[in-house]
């Protein structure tokens, strides 16, 4: 449900987020931040995964923290210092977009069979389910939150 909320308030306002923040007006969180949140709540959800393929990294990620200098925000807007916070912070990042993207499928699915379903009753053309024909896929769970690259043909 918070993906959906998140969803609608960008659409309606946050996209502009950076213009209102600039000319005083209608202040909101960062929509970057309520998008960490929501992969914060993700990786809650799925940190089984997450601990088996942080293991794997513990021992790069102290070679480069003993070896490196690192200055850069991260998606809460919170300083990360060390080499070892910041690949913690990658890791988690791209483990948790194949679920928001595994997400965000199934809403688009569910609103293209909707506008399908209104299209048909109401014999409306142009045909907006056209828009919608490459979201009708038989990709399974596992394969969606795994996928690297995806493309539209």
């Amino acid at each position: 449900m918070k993906l959906l909320k998140f969803l609608s308030e960008f659409a309606m306002s946050d996209r502009y987020y950076n213009i209102d923040y600039l000319t005083g007006r209608r202040m909101t969180e960062d929509p970057l931040i309520q998008w960490a949140n929501i992969q914060d709540e993700l990786l809650n959800r799925y940190v089984s995964t997450i601990k088996k393929r942080k293991k794997k990294n513990d021992c790069l990620k102290e070679i480069l923290n003993e070896n490196s200098y690192v200055i850069v925000y991260s998606e809460k807007n919170k300083l990360v210092k060390d080499a070892k916070e910041l690949i913690e912070e990658t890791d988690k990042a791209q483990l948790v977009q194949g679920y928001a993207v595994y997400y965000l499928l199934q809403i688009i699915r569910v609103l293209a069979t909707i506008i399908e379903d209104i299209e048909y009753e109401y014999n409306l053309y142009p045909c907006l389910r056209e828009l919608f024909e490459h979201y009708n896929y038989d990709y399974s769970k596992a394969e969606i939150i795994n996928k690297k690259k995806w493309t539209i043909s």
